[in-house]
């Protein structure tokens, strides 16, 4: 029995990736799956819930309140999304378990990887050129280069991306 961990982060390549990975058959029956996803809270407070926001004025109460609504909201719907992945993996009679990391993914992953001792990663690619790699990082070539078992990266054809 193979232990294997799927990374997810909830974008349009994940989702690919995570089909591709069941029509190749990649995954058995008999394989102890994890679906994982990294909620990171020190970005939220920065950048929001849906993208950049400008800063707005209130008391510091207010700001924490609306902090930790959004972070509730956030891994929510993570937890929504994780649990629908688990039972499209159950009509395909394999078993798996959701698991909500917090904080950066590329760290989280390993940690938690390293931790159970996966035997096997696997990981969507979104294709970032060079400049975005370097200013947002890769997740995937961070996994690569830092995780003590194997990691498959499931990268987009070039006939599939979306502009």
């Amino acid at each position: 029995m193979r232990s294997v961990l799927i990374a997810y982060d909830h974008s349009e390549p994940s989702r690919r990736s995570f089909d591709w990975v069941l029509s190749h058959e990649v995954l058995l029956p008999q394989d102890a799956i994890t679906i994982a996803t990294v909620v990171n809270e020190d970005l939220l407070a920065v950048e929001g819930m849906y993208g950049w926001e400008t800063a707005t004025m209130g008391t510091a109460e207010w700001m924490a309140d609306d902090y930790y609504k959004r972070v509730n909201e956030l891994e929510q719907l993570a937890n929504n999304a994780l649990n629908k992945l688990v039972l499209t993996l159950e009509t395909k009679n394999i078993k798996a378990r959701p698991k909500l990391l917090k904080g950066d993914a590329a760290e989280a992953l390993v940690h938690y990887a390293e931790q159970e001792k996966f035997d096997m990663v696997i990981v969507g690619c979104r294709g970032l050129g060079f400049l975005k790699r370097k200013f947002m990082g890769s997740v995937s070539e961070h996994l690569v280069h830092n995780l003590n078992c194997p990691v498959l990266v499931v990268k987009e054809r070039n006939d599939t991306k979306q502009d």
